[in-house]
This record gives structure tokens, sequence and C-alpha cells, in this order.
């Protein structure tokens, strides 16, 4: 089961890196590099803090649970809301650094990225909720 979540976890944040490189078209290879690892280091800080918000309350049986627990769905979720915000956002810097948008539509994309970020926060939070609650119940049934 390890083995299929680190070759799915794989095979995702390729497709991030591919989508987060193509939508920097233009730029030096070094900018591309220096941004994709700052959106996915971004993405990881948010996804740890939301599954650390989500599981409050969730008591695990023991420190180990829950660190398997938080590496898997990390590992999955990481490069999912890479895939879901970030190229809106990477096109948003390249399109702002080649001059190609005005501040106002600059604006009103950051606006509709933000609702798109909210949503997502209220969905995962929700499914990341459910999904340590059914890992622990298939836990207790196990025992």
């Amino acid at each position: 089961m390890n083995a299929l979540i680190s070759i799915i976890s794989i095979i995702l944040f390729i497709v991030l890196g591919i989508i987060i490189y193509n939508g920097l078209n233009g730029m030096d290879l070094k900018k591309k590099i220096i941004i994709f690892i700052f959106e996915i280091i971004v993405c990881l800080i948010f996804t740890m803090i939301l599954f650390n918000i989500s599981s409050l309350g969730i008591e695990y049986p023991n420190s180990q649970s829950r660190e398997i627990a938080l590496k898997i769905l990390v590992t999955i979720f990481t490069p999912m809301n890479g895939i879901i915000l970030l190229p809106n956002i990477t096109r948003l810097i390249n399109e702002s650094q080649n001059g190609e948008i005005d501040k106002e539509e600059c604006a009103r994309k950051l606006k509709k990225t933000l609702i798109i970020f909210i949503l997502l926060v209220i969905m995962e939070f929700v499914y990341l909720r459910n999904t340590q609650i059914g890992i622990l119940n298939n836990y207790n049934m196990q025992n």
C-alpha cells in the first residue's frame, strides 16, 4: 500500500512540475526552479497546517499512527493542492512579469484564486477530518 501511495504521489508531483514549468514561459530555468520550490514549500506548509487543524479533537491511539496518517495524507494532498491552486498563481506571476496584464486584471484574477483557495480549504478540511476518522475506525476494528 505504501508503494502505491508513493507512486501516486510521485506521479502527482511530476504533473505539478510540468504544469508549473509550462506556466512560466519566457523565464529562465533558475527562476522557474526557485518559483517551483517556493510554491511546493508553501503548498506543503498549507497542507500540514490544514491536517493539524482538522485533527483537533481526534484521539489517535499513539503518536506513530498519527504520524503515518500525516505522512500519507500530506504526501497525497500537497501535489493535489498544487495542481488546483498553483497553475493560476504561476500564470499570474508570468503574466504580470511579462506586462501582459494590468493591475486591475491582476486584482481580479487574485480574487478568483482566493475564492478557489477558500473553497479548497473548506472541502479539504472536511475530507481530511473524515479520512482521519475513517482511518481510526479501521484501526479500532482491527484491534
